[in-house]
């Protein structure tokens, strides 16, 4: 076995640095130590694009979070290492493994790790494990409180899952390193959509009775309960695939349902139906092995699909159930009035004035750009700070032929109206990265308005991002992006009606923005003018 790294980085909010096997891909696990205390141990798994190009492995980061009252109790000149296999790695040219925390004596550390307390490695901060502290009976207390009012007010049951559950079933009791009780419910809607409005719906009632909740995200809430808090998970079908926050497989929904009852330090508490299945689901086929360093690794698709959740929960509504403040607040900071170059590409193509449907406008950047050059425009958004700036920009342009108008495209109605009521002859349907900003089942209703209510000769000019820019930097990294198959998409709008694909381009250099050059499909389809026979 051959080991190599380095230490990186060392600050007050963690440590990072990089260890791989040369001789083979598994991953290393790291100690990190500052002068004789363990901070934990942390596996070198993270993707790193230097390390795949330079020693062809696709991981081999690790970082290790400090929270700031962590750091504070940190000895002054206390000198970190990194450990693999017993010995340090070398630190990297230009950082300084010592702490810098003038007055810091490491005194009070020292003296809570001998009372029993812990160093997360999830959030690098001191905590008491639920094990080693009164807080756990606590915690059971307000889960079977917990549990009679949600059953009251949902119909639906709680059952606990995570970390919990796993203590349950593989140690007995709770996880030594444990310092919560996670519990779930597994949602009575089908799809992530249906699911989200119904985590809606719930929080409002709790909150209606007076309960003490708070969210996290579209799937996570923490509820005050009997002078402590549990964290609620929900999970929700999609098919036959369980969804969680951060995990995903198939498993059916008898695999949860009818809850059960286990034993948890003498307590009774609500288990699933199969409480292996879901363990395995959530930690793989090696959950029963302890792993006290366990961080969580999500992959593209799970990231995906959590973001996903984050977007559409912000869609929904924020954490008061007003309407969502997202694409609001980003609007409200985009100065860009330049046209993209997608915009250009396709007025090269419209030789003649035409009537043109802008879906999902933002700022109108693009619609100001088209009604300047002679187009008739209607711009589309659901962000009313979107429309507001669009029509600041139209009037401030003199661009006279271009409205604006406040839209959810969501309800395929929206785009069916537009067509009919603002145009005589065939439009021109323009969406720049539109597409990859809805779900899948957006998607297909749009193509169906477009296939049935398009008039002959309408035409459609699209540009989204593709499944090859779905590891591509970000420039703006908290948007939701559903990455789309060029060929697939092509084939279900074409298969849709009498619709023709003129032509079809994927590649990079043709949107780029901040430093970013994404991988993007640009697609132009057209409405025969004779229904397929």
């Amino acid at each position: 076995m051959k080991v190599v790294g380095r230490l990186e980085r060392v600050n007050p909010t963690g440590i990072g640095g990089w260890c791989v096997d040369e001789d083979q891909d598994g991953p290393i696990d790291v100690e990190l130590r500052v002068d004789a205390v363990v901070l934990g141990t942390v596996r070198a798994d993270l993707a790193r694009k230097d390390i795949q190009k330079t020693l062809r492995r696709c991981y081999g980061g690790f970082r290790f979070p400090i929270s700031a009252g962590l750091f504070r109790l940190l000895p002054h000149g206390g000198r970190v290492e990194a450990l693999a296999q017993g010995r340090a790695l070398p630190v990297m040219r230009g950082c300084n493994p010592l702490i810098d925390n003038p007055g810091g004596t490491g005194a009070e550390l020292l003296e809570k790790l001998k009372l029993g307390y812990l160093i997360s490695p999830k959030a690098g901060n001191l905590f008491q494990p639920v094990k080693h502290a009164g807080e756990g009976m606590r915690m059971l207390d307000a889960l079977a409180q917990c549990e009679r009012i949600f059953q009251r007010i949902s119909g639906n049951r709680l059952f606990v899952c995570y970390g919990t559950l796993l203590g349950l079933v593989r140690d007995g009791g709770f996880i030594a390193h444990d310092d919560d009780v996670d519990v779930c419910f597994l949602a009575k809607a089908e799809g992530m959509r249906g699911a989200v409005a119904e985590f809606r719906e719930l929080v409002a009632a709790l909150r209606a009775r007076g309960e003490r909740v708070r969210t996290i995200s579209g799937a996570q809430f923490h509820w005050r309960k009997a002078e402590t808090s549990l964290d609620v998970f929900m999970a929700w079908m999609e098919g036959d695939v369980l969804c969680m926050y951060n995990a995903g497989g198939k498993l059916s929904r008898d695999q949860i349902h009818p809850v059960g009852r286990g034993r948890l330090e003498g307590r009774s508490v609500p288990v699933p139906n199969n409480p292996e299945a879901l363990l395995e689901l959530i930690y793989g086929s090696r959950w029963r092995i302890p792993n006290p360093g366990f961080q969580w690794r999500l992959t593209p698709q799970l990231r995906a699909k959590k973001l996903e959740l984050e977007t559409l929960w912000a869609e929904l509504s924020d954490a008061n159930g007003a309407p969502s403040s997202y694409w609001p607040r980003f609007y409200r900071t985009q100065r860009v009035t330049i046209p993209s170059p997608f915009a250009a590409a396709v007025a090269v193509e419209l030789s003649e004035p035409s009537q043109i449907i802008d879906l999902g406008c933002g700022n109108g950047r693009d619609s100001v750009f088209f009604a300047r050059l002679g187009h008739q425009v209607l711009g589309l958004d659901l962000a009313a700070t979107a429309i507001d700036q669009a029509m600041f920009s139209a009037a401030n342009q003199d661009a006279r032929s271009a409205a604006f108008e406040q839209a959810d495209l969501r309800d395929p109605a929206t785009l069916s109206s537009a067509i009919e009521s603002h145009f005589a002859t065939a439009p021109v349907i323009y969406a720049r990265f539109l597409l990859h900003a809805v779900t899948e089942e957006v998607e297909a209703s749009l193509l169906d308005v477009l296939a049935n209510e398009l008039p002959p000769g309408g035409r459609c000019y699209f540009e989204f991002r593709t499944m090859a820019d779905q590891n591509i930097h970000k420039h703006f990294g908290r948007h939701y992006r559903r990455f789309i198959n060029l060929e697939d998409f092509v084939a279900k709008a074409v298969a849709k009606g009498p619709m023709e694909c003129v032509y079809k381009v994927e590649g990079r250099g043709m949107a780029k923005f901040g430093g970013e050059d994404p991988v993007v499909g640009r697609v132009h389809l057209l409405r025969s003018r004779a229904e397929a026979s």
